[in-house]
């Protein structure tokens, strides 16, 4: 495993088939595994800047790597989606 990138507190690992980040400030289980190193690198972004992913893989990836009372303030934060429902062209 070798490592290529330290963001904040994570380590971003090639292994020798998949991308590994792991939260340096967690135990064992605070590690997320990516198939390529944009999506590794997308997630921490998306962390760092407090937006919680609208993928599915990566908001389990994200409850992950965060700490439960650190993923909650995610989901607290996160907007309701609004949605402008079109009642017809009216003549």
């Amino acid at each position: 495993m070798k490592v290529i990138d330290k963001i904040g507190h994570f380590k971003l690992v090639r292994d020798s088939r998949d991308f590994i980040v792991i939260n340096e400030l967690g135990d064992y289980s605070a590690h997320a595994h990516f198939k390529s190193e944009t999506g590794a690198r997308d997630c921490i972004r998306l962390i760092n800047k407090g937006l919680l992913p609208r993928n599915e893989y990566y908001r389990k990836a994200c409850k992950r790597l965060l700490f439960q009372h650190e993923y909650d303030r995610l989901i607290e934060r996160n907007k309701e989606k609004y949605i402008n429902v079109n009642k017809g062209v009216r003549r």
